[in-house]
């Protein structure tokens, strides 16, 4: 058992809550047991479970070190440890080192041909980006691109608001340019959500190739989406906000294209 806060293991944990130093050894943090079970679930290759050793700690968590891989250490820890490696108030007592999938094109080769995809271009925010993960995996979506993004889909607040979901979500991360040119020879049908989009978005197409693109939290979609073969939708504001959060639009455009559907 770990007890003291010097530990080499101990130290590297911390660093893994910089991006930086995520990036640059390919690993990340994954905290809490639903979202631990979650990766495992997605066969997310973890390197290392953390797990807490103390009186009130919810449970020893054996069902789920079982289904690990042999060569995953397990490592248990005291509580004044945990409370150093732990990301805000978890008291499920475990949490979890993990290689960084692939993010690249091949992720999305294997799309149905009425495949509904999300663009998210310049996202800012962890807890967006989470949460509109998770409206993409609740509405059975086949896969997300990530354009330009300033967020990681590594940090913490990203995992924990898509509530694990985005271990199972094929994901790319990648720049404006090369996510057009995707769109165009995949043959997808563009919509972009604009403030003034020209087309109200219970009022278009969304049963074929589909991708919905939403753009950055203060400043919407760049200009570069406004062409002559990219529909401006807009969902209609009733009040004196002319937009909804990101997150909330996801979802209302994710399950309009479920609805159109008949799912």
């Amino acid at each position: 058992m770990i007890t003291s806060l010097q530990n080499s293991k101990v130290k590297e944990i911390v660093r893994l809550r910089d991006r930086k130093h995520r990036q640059r050894t390919g690993q990340f943090v994954i905290d809490g047991r639903r979202e631990v079970e979650r990766a495992i679930d997605a066969q997310v290759a973890l390197t290392a479970v953390f797990r807490c050793i103390r009186a009130d700690a919810d449970q020893s968590h054996t069902d789920l070190i079982a289904r690990c891989d042999e060569r995953v250490e397990v490592i248990d820890v005291n509580d004044a440890v945990w409370r150093k490696i732990c990301y805000g108030d978890r008291k499920d007592g475990i949490l979890a080192v993990a290689k960084q999938p692939d993010h690249g094109w091949n992720t999305l080769r294997q799309l149905p041909d009425r495949a509904l995809i999300i663009v998210l271009e310049r996202l800012e925010k962890p807890g967006n980006l989470g949460a509109v993960l998770r409206s993409v995996d609740g509405a059975g979506a086949d896969g997300v691109i990530l354009a330009d993004c300033v967020c990681d889909l590594y940090n913490p607040n990203t995992i924990r608001a898509s509530s694990g979901t985005l271990f199972s979500l094929p994901t790319v991360v990648s720049d404006e340019d090369a996510t057009r040119e995707f769109l165009a020879k995949s043959g997808f049908t563009i919509y972009a959500a604009m403030v003034d989009g020209s087309r109200i978005y219970s009022q278009v197409d969304l049963t074929g190739r589909v991708a919905i693109v939403l753009g950055n939290e203060a400043h919407g979609l760049t200009k570069r989406w406004e062409r002559n073969n990219i529909a401006g939708i807009r969902i209609p504001m009733l009040g004196i906000a002319d937009s909804l959060n990101v997150s909330n639009t996801a979802a209302i455009l994710l399950y309009e294209a479920r609805r159109q559907r008949g799912t």
